[in-house]
């Protein structure tokens, strides 16, 4: 094949995976001025930063470009860092990928390599940038928790409420203890939140999944999950009688009360 053709074929693999990123922030990218802060942010990056030092730039970006943001609900401070960030990400991935995907390819393999790598930071970037902004939002609140402990002596729930000693201290009531999951799509993934904090018996998820039918729910459901969906979402989500779709505001004024720092 034809090394221009291979050269074509990678740029479009590479924005095919955007699809993932876009769909987990479900809403319109960062607003003009934040990503001209990003485009200038960009050049002062010659690799990618950590996961935390993202979602840091990210509260920057929307604090100096947007902060009435900051005023509204946790629903949308969430989705405002986690465009921010994608739009963060793009700019400093365009400065320092660019080169790369323009190549001519030697042959198919040095091709899928170079679309490989790309598309698999995407994804890994966009679930640990839910994390860390679910932890930001949660540590602002005044909430106690502790992320990625182990419990049960070899699970690692993404949030428990209000902390490990208190999971482990057989005196405490397994009914003030909560373990959170955080996805940024779920689909069949969510079962994996159910086998994390064996003392818990209703578990939480939080995700930024576009769409969920009534099927879905209703099998979450009859598995004792508890979904937390950010509220410009749930237009999307067939709830069935009886299932309670909870906004991440809602979310965190109720850890505010049971779990206050």
């Amino acid at each position: 094949m034809p090394s221009a053709l291979l050269s074509c074929l990678a740029r479009l693999a590479v924005v095919a995976g955007l699809f993932f990123c876009e769909a987990s922030a479900k809403g319109p990218l960062a607003q003009d001025s934040i990503t001209v802060w990003s485009v200038k942010e960009a050049q002062q990056h010659a690799k990618f930063p950590t996961g935390k030092i993202m979602a840091a730039l990210a509260h920057k970006a929307v604090e100096e470009c947007t902060p009435e943001v900051l005023k509204k609900s946790a629903d949308e401070r969430l989705l405002a860092w986690m465009d921010a960030e994608y739009t963060l990400f793009r700019a400093i991935e365009r400065r320092l990928c660019d080169e790369q995907v323009h190549q001519q390819f030697a042959d198919m393999e040095a091709f899928l390599a170079v679309a490989e790598t790309i598309t698999n930071r995407r994804k890994s970037r966009a679930g640990h940038s839910l994390e860390q902004h679910v932890e930001y939002l949660l540590q602002g609140a005044g909430i106690a928790f502790e992320a990625q402990v182990t419990i049960d002596g070899k699970v690692r729930p993404d949030v428990i409420l209000p902390g490990k000693a208190a999971y482990e201290d057989p005196e405490h009531p397994a009914e003030n203890l909560v373990v959170l999951g955080i996805k940024t799509t779920c689909k069949d993934r969510w079962r994996q939140v159910l086998n994390e904090g064996r003392r818990v018996a209703v578990k939480h998820l939080l995700t930024l999944q576009p769409a969920m039918s009534k099927a879905q729910l209703t099998e979450m459901h009859e598995a004792k999950l508890q979904l937390i969906v950010p509220a410009p979402l749930h237009g999307a989500y067939e709830v069935p009688e009886g299932f309670r779709l909870l906004t991440v505001q809602q979310f965190v004024e109720e850890m505010q009360r049971r779990f206050p720092r």
